[in-house]
């Protein structure tokens, strides 16, 4: 490899710098070009072994024949009619397989969206309508998306939530439970046994279970979480803090 990144690149680059907000990051300062199998080419020619596949979706590798072909079959055949007008018939064959293929005896259905953000809202609003409960809890250094309630979920502050508030009501972050950093005073044995016990809504602030705090005085029907109240949540909005 000579001289990194190309010129052509680097020609790339200044566009980019001048057509695209910087929210759109990129940890490479290079340009993709073409994929095959586990590596990517970019424009300048210089090759990389591809560990992130395409964040996770490129399991099968770049440009597998058999993937290629179902594309040009499909794009042929049709492109897009817009579900809500007319479902195509590929849709339904692909939700049919998704639940074949999930383990479990029950009944199942699937929905199929854009991206993953899109999925974890629409999970939020399925889980309320079932549950008839408002609050949800997300762990500490989680991500969930970008959108409005995907962001408010997730747990790393900077740069996802960073001053884009205010952010999703009722959504309560609490740590994830990590044997080797243990709240003090907590019991010994798995992390996961610990959180699972614990029905107590957590405070706001600290995101530890209220009694583990003498400031914090909940006021909670059942584990419904429908209302929280201490002194350290009173006087901020949900916390953004990522301890």
């Amino acid at each position: 490899m000579g001289e990194w990144p190309g010129p052509r690149s680097r020609e790339l680059q200044e566009e980019r710098d001048r057509y695209l907000p910087r929210g759109m990051g990129s940890t490479m300062p290079v340009f993709a070009a073409s994929g095959n199998g586990a590596t990517l080419i970019d424009v300048d020619g210089d090759t990389y072994i591809d560990f992130a596949t395409g964040i996770s979706v490129m399991n099968v590798g770049h440009s597998h024949p058999r993937v290629v072909e179902a594309i040009r079959e499909q794009a042929a055949r049709l492109v897009h009619s817009g579900g809500p007008v007319m479902l195509p018939e590929g849709y339904l064959r692909l939700a049919r397989r998704l639940c074949e293929i999930t383990p479990g005896t029950f009944a199942k259905k699937a929905l199929l969206v854009n991206s993953g953000a899109e999925a974890v809202e629409n999970a939020i609003k399925i889980v309320r309508q079932a549950t008839g409960r408002p609050a949800v809890i997300s762990f500490h250094n989680s991500f969930h998306g970008r959108t409005l309630m995907a962001m408010t979920l997730t747990g790393k502050v900077a740069p996802y939530r960073q001053n884009f508030g205010p952010y999703a009501p009722e959504v309560y972050q609490v740590p994830y439970p990590y044997e080797y950093r243990r709240p003090r005073k907590a019991s010994a044995g798995p992390a996961s046994k610990r959180s699972a016990s614990s029905s107590e809504p957590p405070c706001r602030r600290t995101g530890w279970p209220a009694s583990s705090s003498s400031r914090c005085r909940v006021r909670a029907a059942s584990s419904s979480l429908r209302r929280i109240s201490c002194p350290a949540c009173a006087r901020s909005a949900p916390s953004t803090r990522s301890h």
